[in-house]
C-alpha cells in the first residue's frame, strides 16, 4: 500500500472481495485453507493477496509489483534474489525491449549507511524483518515527534479491509466497498460514547 501512496497520497482502497477454498485439511479449525482477496484501488489499480493458513504447503511470503513500466519479484525462498524487471523500450516498435532482470543487490549501494545498518539490524526479527522496521519506525514517531510511518487514514482503510473481507466472504465473495475515511460524509455512523476516563 506504501507503494502506491509514494505514486499518489490519496490513491485508497475501494472495494475488496475475499473468497476461500473451503476446509479441507485440518476440519477441527474453521479456517478456510486458503483464500484470496482482491483489492481495487482508487487509481484503478489490482491486488491480488493470497493467504494459506491450513494446507500443507510451506510458509513463505512473497510479493511482486507490476507497472507499465517494469515489475519487482521478493525472494520466494532462502538463497533466492529479489529482483528487478526493467529498462527502456525501443521507441515504436512494439514487445521489442531492452528490459532485462536484475538483481535486487545491484541497487544496495543506493542506500543509505543508516539504511544499511537496518536491514543488516532487521535479519533476526518476524515477517522478514517487517516487524523491526513498523515497531522502530512507530517508536521513532513517537520519540522525535515526526509524522508516522503509517497515518491514522491508512490504519482506519488497512483495517477496514480487512473486516469488508470478512464481510465479502460472508456474502459468497461479493465486493465491498471500504469507506473513504478522508471524507467526513463518507465516515461510517458511530453512536455518541463518551470518551474513556483515564485514570490519574
Amino acid at each position: 500500500m506504501q507503494w502506491f501512496a509514494e505514486e499518489d497520497p490519496n490513491n485508497r482502497i475501494e472495494t475488496v472481495t475475499w473468497l476461500g477454498s473451503g476446509i479441507h485439511a485440518d476440519p477441527e479449525h474453521p479456517h478456510d485453507d486458503t483464500s484470496l482477496t482482491l483489492v481495487k484501488m482508487s487509481s484503478g489499480a489490482l491486488l491480488k493477496l493470497r493467504l494459506d493458513m491450513m494446507s500443507m504447503a510451506p510458509g513463505m511470503s512473497f510479493y511482486s509489483l507490476q507497472g507499465t513500466q517494469g515489475c519487482y519479484e521478493s525472494s520466494r525462498g532462502s538463497g533466492v534474489p529479489s529482483r528487478f524487471y526493467m529498462g527502456e523500450d525501443e521507441p515504436q516498435i512494439l514487445f521489442q525491449t531492452h528490459r532485462s532482470w536484475r538483481g535486487v543487490d545491484e541497487y544496495r549501494q543506493h542506500l543509505s549507511a543508516e539504511w544499511s545498518a537496518r536491514i543488516e539490524e532487521a535479519k533476526g526479527a518476524g515477517h522478514g524483518g517487517g516487524d523491526y522496521h513498523c515497531a522502530r519506525l512507530f517508536a521513532e514517531s513517537i520519540r522525535d515527534g515526526s509524522p508516522p510511518d503509517i497515518d491514522v487514514y491508512q490504519a482506519l482503510e488497512w483495517t477496514a479491509a480487512g473486516l469488508a473481507s470478512q464481510a465479502s466472504i460472508l456474502q459468497g465473495g461479493l465486493p465491498m466497498r471500504v469507506p473513504n475515511f478522508r471524507d467526513r460524509s463518507q465516515r461510517p455512523i458511530t453512536l455518541d460514547c463518551p470518551p474513556p476516563e483515564i485514570p490519574s
